[in-house]
């Protein structure tokens, strides 16, 4: 390697960027020098593929670290006596100034003599205590120097769940509803019928706000924002404002309103677009008829609310121009009627989830990025970084890499304010669920990212600061009694799992993945985790044991007639392998329903603290909800259940399967 390559290569380790993985496989992969010098520019240290710029970036770099008085964040762990790591410049003492979290001020002086010198050659500073669990922030001051310091005071560990729960899981858009697509309404009679079986949760893939007009995108994992919630699952119907407009009420029941509805419903597929136009119409009526306390009620949120009242004018912009933000002119003219429905529908997302029960039974998703055209990208650009996206490296399935198309955090930017939108994330999702399920969870420790223009096959990883990253979700799982789920699926490091059961996440126990042709997989099935047959990006039960799945990527060309026959092969003695397992548990499992059953019952019975059922494997639907890797292709996100709330009763030997669930999660010890 030469002189500018090696200097690429400190660069590189310095901004935390992996120049080598380990695939799947074993295979040991190593970063392409454009690669690096790519993420390295886009992570704002400019340097050329021969390294060219790289030692008067790193030096800089280095400089610049080593002028602050400390880094910017601080972990606390709650019951520690408080003492941060600092950098004396000069022999001055240190100024100090603590802004807690509740308001209360404290400040002092720490001389050379208060310090407390600690192997390796860092110096630490106590501050008085104990601190509260939050978020402080201290202010450091040496002579002309300044310095903040975002201390995150955190429990030693996520909120532990009640154990031998359980609950359903449905996509809410899948769930059948008047506008042809499930609404909160329905939601909360789902909560309340689970809830009368034993289920202590329902879950949902991610109902953040989403783009369904222009641009259009209705996949749940590329939100708008994670901040706002997505008004296609209002229920119109439920709003207070309908009682007091007359033309609203006349609207919904006129006939072609109705007929419009019918078509929605009679669908083949959900109709996300057309949903949404429907409920706008609606929508934008009872809007007219805010007035009193409601008036006073939506101004106050959009004066008070953090970033409401600029979400409200993004998405009015955003329509004013026809796309995101990108697609943005200056002689847009966004309407101060369509800012404030955005904002008052925002306000009736918030009520309608609390009626459906988020404060004790919804188990929600946090998708692993946004939307690179939406809010949160606007809003917080010095958070995301521009010239890359996150993908995932070759596998099994997917040999050319996969490039998700939306922007990675930047592992130091977001430092600087606290991780102050991540923080906004977290308190809006846990603050509506009791159960939070954090996607692809390996990217708290590091995120594979591709440089723009190159194949995902070219990616690298970048670490992220993960002892925050920790420190700021056990804050807010606390804060608001949330229970944190990984999904830790696939090849994850072990150090990922490790800081898991350290930090108080549960994992991720699939029994798709866990099946082996010569394992019992019902035999260590962990304590901390949340157990279930599949997921939102596998196949059904019955699609597994049939092998649907395969035969639908072989007709899409994802695989080709050979890679098709091994995985015919290795299903059949999967498949073989889980009945040995279920006959040797006492369970004839020759059926697929009997198998499904059989399982459910041994999964129930199972360690696991949680326990979460697929609702459409109860009736065998073989069709999945998405297929990763396609689009128009594949009707991803778009496909309705089978059984609405109202027909869940006369589904066929359902309410026996769930009383023995919920009798199996009683029974074991």
């Amino acid at each position: 390697m030469t002189g500018g390559r090696q200097a690429l290569g400190r660069l590189a380790a310095e901004l935390g960027v992996q120049r080598a993985y380990t695939d799947i496989a074993g295979r040991r992969r190593t970063a392409s020098a454009a690669a690096l010098a790519a993420v390295c520019t886009a992570l704002g240290w400019e340097a050329a593929e021969d390294g060219r710029g790289a030692d008067a970036a790193l030096r800089a770099l280095r400089a610049g670290r080593a002028a602050s008085l400390a880094d910017p964040v601080a972990v606390i762990r709650d019951g520690a006596s408080p003492a941060i790591g600092v950098r004396p410049q000069g022999g001055g003492a240190l100024e100090w100034l603590l802004q807690r979290e509740d308001g209360r001020q404290l400040s002092g002086t720490a001389s050379s003599l208060d310090l407390v010198y600690r192997e390796g050659g860092s110096w630490w500073m106590p501050l008085p205590g104990p601190l509260p669990v939050g978020r402080h922030l201290l202010t450091l001051e040496q002579g002309r120097r300044a310095q903040e310091v975002h201390l995150l005071c955190a429990p030693r560990a996520a909120v532990a769940p009640d154990d031998r729960g359980w609950g359903l899981f449905l996509p809410l858009y899948a769930l059948p509803g008047r506008w042809g697509i499930g609404d909160m309404t329905e939601l909360r009679r789902l909560v309340e019928w689970s809830g009368k079986r034993g289920a202590a949760m329902v879950g949902s893939t991610p109902i953040f706000a989403g783009f369904l007009d222009r641009p259009f995108d209705p996949s749940p994992y590329a939100p708008v924002s994670r901040l706002f919630w997505n008004e296609v699952y209002l229920d119109p119907a439920a709003a207070p404002e309908l009682e007091r407009s007359a033309a609203a009420r006349e609207l919904l029941g006129s006939p072609g309103y109705q007929e419009a509805l019918a078509r929605l419903r009679a669908a083949p597929l959900v109709d996300h677009g057309g949903a949404m136009a429907a409920k706008r119409q609606l929508l934008e009526a009872l809007l007219h008829a805010v007035a009193g306390e409601r008036r006073a009620k939506l101004e106050s949120l959009r004066a008070e609310q953090p970033h409401l009242d600029a979400y409200a004018r993004f998405r009015a912009r955003c329509e004013a121009a026809g796309g995101g933000w990108p697609a943005w002119a200056d002689d847009d003219r966004p309407s101060d009627d369509a800012a404030e429905y955005h904002a008052y529908v925002q306000m009736l997302c918030a009520e309608q989830l609390e009626a459906a029960g988020s404060a004790h039974a919804l188990y929600l998703d946090m998708p692993l990025g946004v939307h690179p055209d939406g809010f949160d990208t606007w809003r917080f650009a010095d958070s995301f970084v521009d010239g890359l996206s996150v993908g995932a490296p070759p596998d099994e399935l997917f040999a050319g890499g996969q490039d998700w198309g939306f922007r990675p955090l930047h592992p130091e930017r977001t430092r600087q304010d606290g991780h102050r939108y991540l923080q906004a994330s977290l308190d809006a999702l846990l603050g509506r669920a009791a159960t939070v399920r954090i996607d692809h969870v390996m990217g708290l420790h590091r995120l594979y990212c591709v440089p723009f223009g190159m194949g995902a096959k070219e990616g690298v990883y970048v670490r992220q600061p993960a002892e925050e990253l920790y420190a700021l979700l056990a804050i807010e799982s606390h804060r608001h009694g949330t229970v944190l789920v990984g999904e830790d699926l696939g090849t994850v490091p072990g150090e990922v799992r490790t800081a898991m059961r350290r930090r108080g996440l549960l994992r991720s126990f699939v029994l798709q993945l866990e099946l082996q042709p010569d394992a019992d997989p019902f035999a260590e099935v962990p304590r901390d985790a949340l157990a279930g047959t599949n997921t939102h990006d596998m196949p059904t039960f019955a699609g597994f044991w049939e092998g649907e799945d395969i035969e639908r990527r072989l007709r899409i060309g994802l695989i080709g007639a050979a890679d098709a026959e091994r995985e015919r092969e290795l299903r059949s003695a999967l498949r073989a392998a889980l009945t040995r397992s279920l006959d040797r548990r006492g369970h004839a499992a020759d059926t697929e329903r009997d198998a499904y059953r059989a399982a459910m019952l041994e999964l129930a019975a199972s360690a696991a603290q949680l326990l979460v059922v697929n609702l459409e494997d109860m009736w065998g639907e073989a069709e999945p909800q998405n297929l990763p890797g396609t689009s128009l292709e594949q009707p991803n996100w778009r496909r309705r259940a089978r059984y609405g709330v109202d027909q869940l009763d006369d589904v066929p030997g359902l309410a026996a399967s769930l009383a023995a669930i919920a009798g199996a999660r009683g029974r074991a010890a």
